[in-house]
């Protein structure tokens, strides 16, 4: 078969096409995943959810969070957020960006035992009283500004109606998306959403931090953050967002927390760590933690030793950052020989 000149035009288009769409498909995989109003949120705050569900990072140029209030029928300007200001240049794979309206930085660490990516203060996105409209979209622009065009990524309630008596009403509760939306939805779609509020919806109002579940998603139940809100034990369910400590396949963060995680068990076993800055890990002698996939840390990780027993980390994937290893010496002793801790 001859191919002609405009045979391979009309395949080169083609393959041109569905890159750009591969591409695009990757890029745009940033959801919104919970919102909240707290029944108690003048002493727990409120916050929005924000989460990465492609295999990729994803560039936050041009993204914002903004928000319709009170039935206006545009956005308020004033209050967007530059999402390359509250979650960083890029959002990792499988990773959450936290934004909390809380603008004296002890109410929602306080709440939710870890600190979050960002404060917006009152008025923002993050500080809804459960009638408004939230969406991520794109505009190129230092800040945002509504009268110019703008691309709407993903969207949470129907722009310009105040959401009293609607279905996505979340006062006094929260909105959670359900777990099979794993991709942006430009427009609202009641039955992606399921919405506590105080008229009856859902569970109905609930109080923080019960019903509340930051760096967790039904949608992504292999993602978990560490709390520490009942102790500093790796192992207690309590500590951690999902309410479950984590197992084998597990990706797991670690914040910056009020209460610091410590491995005090054998055999503990998960996929990925991320510890992030600020973040804290101890484990202890005797004890070990083995990573299937990869670690990364940006904060501080300490492993122990006794005269007896010695504490330790397999990492089968990539590793990055520093670790610190106490290395047991006996005091008594003329002479020590003090090797490195690390194998291959």
């Amino acid at each position: 078969m001859k191919l002609t000149t405009s045979f391979l035009k009309k395949i080169s288009s083609c393959f041109l096409l569905v890159l750009i769409l591969c591409s695009y498909s990757g890029f745009s995989q940033i959801i919104i995943t919970e919102i909240t109003d707290p029944q108690n949120s003048s002493t727990t705050g409120r916050y929005v959810e924000i989460y990465n569900s492609s295999d990729s990072s994803i560039d936050l140029t041009d993204y914002f969070l903004i928000r319709w209030t009170n039935g206006n029928a545009g956005p308020t300007d004033s209050s967007a957020i530059k999402l390359t200001t509250a979650c960083g240049s890029s959002l990792p794979a499988k990773t959450f960006c936290i934004i909390a309206n809380d603008d004296s930085s002890t109410k929602f660490s306080s709440t939710y035992g870890f600190v979050e990516d960002y404060e917006d203060g009152n008025g923002g996105p993050a500080d809804s009283n459960g009638d408004d409209n939230l969406a991520i979209v794109t505009q190129s622009a230092s800040s945002f500004d509504s009268d110019n065009s703008y691309t709407v990524i993903d969207m949470f309630g129907v722009a310009g109606e105040d959401g009293s008596g609607t279905s996505h009403e979340f006062e006094d509760g929260r909105a959670e998306r359900n777990s099979g939306v794993t991709t942006p939805q430009s427009t609202w779609s009641a039955s992606d959403w399921t919405c506590d509020n105080d008229s009856g919806g859902g569970d109905g109002n609930l109080y923080a931090p019960s019903g509340f579940d930051p760096g967790y998603w039904i949608g992504a139940t292999s993602i978990d953050t560490w709390n520490g809100l009942s102790s500093s034990a790796w192992a207690t369910d309590g500590n951690w967002a999902s309410g479950t400590a984590p197992v084998s396949g597990d990706n797991v963060f670690i914040r910056d927390s009020g209460t610091d995680p410590v491995i005090s068990t054998t055999g503990v076993q998960v996929t990925n760590l991320t510890v992030e800055s600020s973040g804290v890990l101890t484990i202890n002698a005797g004890k070990d933690l083995s990573l299937s996939g990869n670690f990364s840390n940006s904060g501080t990780v300490t492993m122990s030793s006794s005269s007896t027993t010695h504490s330790s980390l397999i990492v089968e994937g990539t590793s990055s950052g520093n670790i610190t290893y106490n290395v047991w010496v006996a005091s008594t002793s003329t002479w020590d020989l003090v090797g490195s801790p690390v194998d291959g």
